[in-house]
């Protein structure tokens, strides 16, 4: 192998490495801020739904089948 291509690839090992590292990185560190993003707004619900779960429960209201007929209610499922 000739030298010119022994130092070609030995700069293209470098520069691999150096930008493998910081972009794998930043990528993970996405990745776990948008698992979080999605998370609030879900946790957020569900202390809703259990107030008002609650609520009804106390006042010895509650009915299944009516919070079942809301949430089949509230899915958009896509036709077609």
């Amino acid at each position: 192998m000739r030298l010119g291509t022994r130092i070609f690839i030995s700069y293209l090992v470098v520069f691999i490495l150096c930008f493998y590292y910081p972009i794998n990185w930043m990528l993970e560190n996405l990745r776990v801020r948008y698992l979080e993003g999605v998370e609030d707004p879900l946790v957020d619900q569900a202390n809703i739904l259990a107030a008002m779960v609650g609520a009804q429960m106390e006042q010895k209201e509650f009915r299944p089948e009516e919070l079942f007929r809301t949430f089949e209610a509230s899915l958009i499922v896509p036709h077609g």
